[in-house]
């Protein structure tokens, strides 16, 4: 494990884990559902997110955790019909995984550090985030490209929007670590943690 109670203790950052770890909290639904990942490194990202998330709730329910049937919302955020106040999220990049949990709806998003293009700021980012990264110094931008694009990922990913429809309808800023829409009205809360692992640099944002 490599980093645990991240934030306010409801967020888990773990390197990938082997198979021979998460198999015993996986359900047999939950293997099915990874064998439509081909590359093992992918599949043992998404196995490792599932294990957080059976891990998390044999706390909670020691003898029925594994029964908890896992769906996925019309724009693909997953949730579990049976704990209908339980909101969870999980991201993973690389040999990272993130997971949160919260009473309320939540999102998380890591990334390794990404290379700043402007094509894709003008594409995505709000007039505001791109006024904001011209403003610094070239280098500081990839660093603040990945956390615009972080938090915007935990922002959309708690609220269950798409990136396509809305990600420049609204703009994070760093200074107050608040999603703004228009001028002053705040959807959001976001934190986001810098953290360097395996000669790597990530990026995770969560949902306050």
């Amino acid at each position: 494990m490599f980093c645990e109670n991240m934030f306010d203790g409801s967020c888990v950052v773990t390197s990938v884990l082997p198979p021979s770890s998460t198999e015993p909290y996986l359900s047999d639904e939950d293997l099915m559902s990874l064998e439509k990942f081909h590359k093992d490194s992918v599949r043992n990202q998404s196995a490792t997110g599932l294990y957080l998330l059976r891990k998390h709730l044999s706390k909670i329910h020691p003898s029925s955790y594994k029964e908890y049937k896992i769906k996925l919302g019309e724009r693909g955020k997953p949730y579990i019909p049976a704990l209908p106040y339980f909101h969870f999220n999980i991201s993973h990049a690389s040999d990272l995984v993130a997971f949160c949990y919260d009473a309320k709806p939540c999102g998380i998003d890591i990334e390794t550090t990404k290379r700043f293009k402007m094509g894709l700021v003008k594409r995505f980012f709000n007039k505001n985030e791109i006024k904001y990264i011209e403003s610094l110094p070239e280098s500081l931008r990839d660093e603040y490209f990945t956390r615009f694009w972080t938090a915007k990922e935990a922002y959309v990913k708690m609220s269950g929007e798409g990136i396509a429809d809305s990600f420049d309808d609204f703009y994070f800023d760093p200074d107050s670590r608040k999603i703004y829409f228009g001028n002053n009205i705040i959807l959001a809360s976001i934190s986001v943690k810098k953290i360097e692992f395996e000669n790597k640099i990530y990026f995770v944002s969560r949902t306050d």
